[in-house]
């Protein structure tokens, strides 16, 4: 929209001197503040409206996503950290832009986002707002999950975290790399009491990193250090994650003295890291 306005100022000026001459040149003021208020109003604008999309296009006529100011009120629907979607259980609210986020917080929850929302994941969960538009997070409106994560405060900078080869002894060698947090990536889980590694007997599963961790914490089990992984302890657990870069745990890497019992602030003395910026 700023561009737009500047480029057909920017012509509007030119065409004005060419046809009335040099002595014009105070016009170009006028036009610049022109450009400058008509680009603020539009900022303005973009960052005042947000979007409604169908609450459940699985069930009635399919609803087209909607662009609200701050002052409209649209249906509240809550998503969990846990991807879960709460309508009744809020209250079957109808908020501004504004208010739906502090009535989600207040929840221990957060607005749904773009994806969950077309992915029906709301759908059922009470007070007829499947038949109408609900909001959603702005900030996530037409991304998936590995382009947006929805758990993060809208306007931080996402989480990283490490990969590193499942196995270096098999296929080409794989260099670490940083991966957003919501980025997906094998999981392999390591257990303590035993000294295992573990991929196929968790299902062979591909998460983000906080998806992962919680993971193997339900198995019991913990995501696998950069050691580990790096003295291919996981070498042949399955699921052919061998050949693939697989998640560890973030305050190991680069560490070969860090295990679960330390709180990861240990230096490592000498290492021996490759990475792909």
């Amino acid at each position: 929209m700023l561009r737009v306005v500047l480029v057909v100022v920017e012509a509007f000026q030119i065409k004005i001197i060419q046809s009335c001459g040099p002595s014009f040149a105070s016009i170009n003021m006028q036009f610049a503040n022109i450009a400058v208020l008509l680009a603020a109003s539009a900022s303005a604008k973009h960052h005042s409206e947000s979007w409604a999309v169908d609450g459940c296009s699985k069930v009635g006529e399919q609803q087209l996503d909607q662009h609200l100011n701050k002052h409209q009120i649209a249906p509240v629907r809550c998503c969990s950290f846990h991807n879960s979607c709460h309508s009744k259980d809020i209250g079957c609210v109808k908020q501004t832009y504004s208010d739906a986020k502090h009535t989600c917080a207040k929840h221990g929850m957060r607005l749904c986002s773009w994806y969950e929302m077309k992915t029906n994941l709301c759908c059922g969960t009470g007070c007829n707002y499947d038949v109408e538009t609900a909001w959603v997070l702005r900030a996530s409106y037409g991304k998936k999950p590995s382009e947006y994560d929805p758990n993060l405060e809208e306007g931080t900078t996402p989480a990283k975290a490490w990969t590193v080869d499942g196995c270096s002894r098999v296929g080409d060698r794989k260099l670490d790399k940083e991966f957003d947090s919501h980025q997906v990536a094998p999981v392999r889980c390591c257990s303590d009491s035993t000294d295992s590694c573990h991929s196929k007997d968790i299902g062979c599963l591909q998460q983000t990193y906080s998806d992962a961790k919680h993971t193997c914490s339900k198995h019991g089990m913990r995501l696998c250090s950069w050691q580990e992984m790096k003295t291919n302890l996981c070498c042949g657990t399955g699921c052919n994650f061998d050949l693939e870069l697989a998640w560890v745990v973030k305050e190991s890497y680069g560490n070969p003295h860090w295990h679960s019992g330390l709180s990861g602030l240990e230096t490592a003395s000498e290492t021996n890291i490759t990475t792909l910026v």
